[in-house]
Formats: C-alpha cells, structure tokens, sequence
C-alpha cells in the first residue's frame, strides 16, 4: 500500500509538473488570438540617434550591405558604432569598408564578456542620447531612423520579419514561425500588459535607463533576454511596435538553425535564478518567469512523461495517459495556429534545446557559434 500510495504521489506530481508546458502552449494561443494590436508610442522632438553593432566573424559582403543599407536612411542625423572582436587584418578590411560612409565607425573590441562586452564598448564611444541595437543582418526601410527620431520611449522592441535570401523550405518556416511569435508573445502580451523581454537585434534604449539599470551583463549568452528581466524587476516599460520595423534573416540551413536553437536554449536556462526573481512580482512576474525559461518548458513534458512510461507497469497507466492526454490537448491550438509552419520537428531540435537548456542551467562551458549569413551546400 505503501509503496502504491509513494508512486500515486509521484504521478500527482507529475500531473502538476505537465500543466506548466501545458499551460504555456495554451497561453500562446490566447495571445495569438488577442485583437488587433493598435501602436500605443508617445512622441516627441526628433532625437540624435547611436547605433551599436557588435561583430565577430562575419563575413565582409554582409557588412557592406549593412553599411549600404544604412547609407539610404532619409534621416541622416545618426552615428553607426561597429565594436568588431576580429583578428587585425580581417578589423583593418572592415575599418576600409566603414571609411566610405561618414556615419559610421569602428573599435576594436577587448575579445571580453562576449557580445554583450562589446556591446558596452560600443555605448561609452557612442555621442547620443538615444541608443539603439542591431544585428549585421538587419535591413532597414528608407524612413525607419526618420520614424525612429521622434519616438519617446524609455525603451522600445521593434517587429522583426524575416526578409527572403535563401528562398527555400526552411526560410519559409523560420519565417512563418517568426510571424507567430510576433504576433502571439510580443503583440498579444503587449496587448495585454504583459512584460516584453526585447530582441538583440531589434532594441532602443534610451542611454539614460541603461545608467539606471546598469550596462550589458557581459558574458551572458542573451544579453537580451537578461536585460529584459532586469528593465522588468526595474519597473520600465519596454514597448513593442510594429511601425516601423526590422528585417531580419533566417539560418540558412538545418544545421544552423539547430545551433541556433541550442545556443537561446543555452541562455534561457543560464538565466534561471536571474528569472526566479520576478516570481515576488505578481501575476505579469509569474507570467515573465514561464517565457524566460520557455524552451525548459517546451522539454519538461518529454522528461515528465518518460518518468512516467517507465514507473506505469508498477502501478497503473492510467497516470500515464491522462499527463499525456493534457499536454497534447492544450497543446493543439498553438500547433493549430502555427500550422503554417511546415518545419518537423524532429529528435535534432529537440536534443538542441534539451543539451543547450540544461548547460545553462549548469553554467557549463559553451562555444559561440556565428550563424552564416549566405547559402551553404546542403541547405534545406
């Protein structure tokens, strides 16, 4: 008896342990669903504006068509900061490329703190007030910086779309799935007043909060997603807009997407005891914690029913097949709304987030892997 009543327990457990995922997909469908969203942005004088690049590794057509795309901005009071952490001769053919534009400059990073060490260096040489970060592959419209100017926001998420280079499956997918988070986890919990933890790629901070908050945490693997929960736990408000917005690339290949996925798995899971502050904040605290640690989340129920397959013969299936039967069913509507989507997930992703999930948790040793910005053999 009491050897049924110990594994009865434990299923119960598991049962709570399987709403937590569970409920997470739920949530991302309700946000999906939310009404249109309607810009909500306080407006102001137009504002000097530093951009900072942090780069290491990539590939000098890219940085050029960065450079280029800058170049065609409507708005021309605005400074470009590239922090690069290359080798000196591959430092010197990026300096020539950024010599050709007055706009931009470029430092020599410390090889310190990854990307967000670079980052910081890139705000103590920048000139203005209003910072703001991106990507090398980001693409911007003629009039972003124009629209941008006038913004009056302590801090701003811009949408991210997904522009077309390598015109195969995987980008069609990459971008699909890009579109659903866009409209479900920033859109409809902006709509609802839930936190927004920016993108790296897609972030303006005024330079004002960030002295406030304190500079980049460096060697986070998401200096972004750290920085989130920090301007959270601070009482900012990051707001999300849709106008204008950020084009960005998608990997070109399943290998580096797979990369990808591990290395934001990787930085999720690094930031669990940062995240488990933002429980004493309440419902949008609560709320926070499950989307910082999301990938954990999308992994958890493989570990919960696997328990529970292998403990069923002793006791009773039952358990078993009510756990399983509650994630799949709450499970179905964000399958449902992303069935545009068309990429399998099969054993390789979710082996990336599970190895990248639980190196974070244990802070172990992980290497930076760039994602390549052309078309490789093989890609899918």
């Amino acid at each position: 008896m009491s050897f049924n009543l110990d594994f009865s327990i434990a299923f119960f457990l598991s049962l709570i342990v399987i709403l937590f995922p569970s409920a997470w997909n739920l949530l991302q469908f309700l946000y999906y669903n939310v009404s249109d969203y309607q810009d909500i942005v306080k407006r102001g004088n137009r504002k000097k504006i530093s951009i900072v690049t942090a780069i290491k590794g990539e590939e000098l057509p890219t940085v050029e068509e960065f450079l280029s795309n800058l170049s065609t901005q409507s708005f021309h009071d605005f400074e470009l900061i590239i922090v690069s952490d290359d080798e000196e001769d591959t430092l010197q053919k990026i300096k020539n490329l950024a010599r050709k534009y007055d706009f931009a400059k470029v430092i020599k990073g410390n090889g310190k703190g990854r990307k967000a060490g670079a980052l910081n260096l890139g705000v103590q040489a920048s000139q203005n007030d209003t910072l703001l970060f991106l990507d090398v592959e980001a693409r911007l419209e003629s009039d972003f910086m124009d629209k941008v100017s006038l913004l009056d926001c302590d801090a701003i998420a811009f949408k991210l779309k997904v522009r077309e280079k390598f015109k195969n499956q995987l980008e069609r997918s990459y971008s699909a799935m890009t579109e659903f988070s866009m409209r479900s986890l920033f859109r409809g919990r902006s709509k609802l007043g839930l936190p927004i933890f920016p993108n790296g790629s897609s972030l303006l901070l005024k330079k004002e909060v960030l002295k406030k908050i304190g500079e980049f945490k460096e060697g986070s693997m998401a200096e972004d997603l750290e920085i989130g929960i920090r301007l959270f736990l601070s009482g900012i408000k990051v707001t999300y807009i849709q106008d204008p917005l950020i084009y960005t690339l998608s990997p070109p290949n399943v290998q580096s997407l797979v990369s990808q996925l591990s290395r934001w798995a990787y930085g999720s899971g690094e930031l669990f005891s940062e995240s488990f502050y933002m429980l004493g904040k309440g419902l949008r605290g609560i709320e926070g914690f499950l989307y910082v640690n999301q990938w954990g989340l999308y992994i958890l129920p493989f570990f919960v029913l696997g328990v529970d397959l292998l403990i069923a013969p002793l006791v009773s299936p039952l358990p078993f097949i009510v756990s399983l039967l509650i994630y799949v069913s709450l499970s179905i509507p964000t399958i449902y709304v992303n069935r545009n989507a068309n990429l399998s997930y099969g054993l390789p992703f979710y082996w990336a987030l599970l190895k990248g999930y639980i190196k974070g948790l244990l802070h172990s040793k992980y290497e930076w892997k760039v994602t390549p910005k052309s078309e490789v053999r093989n890609a899918n």
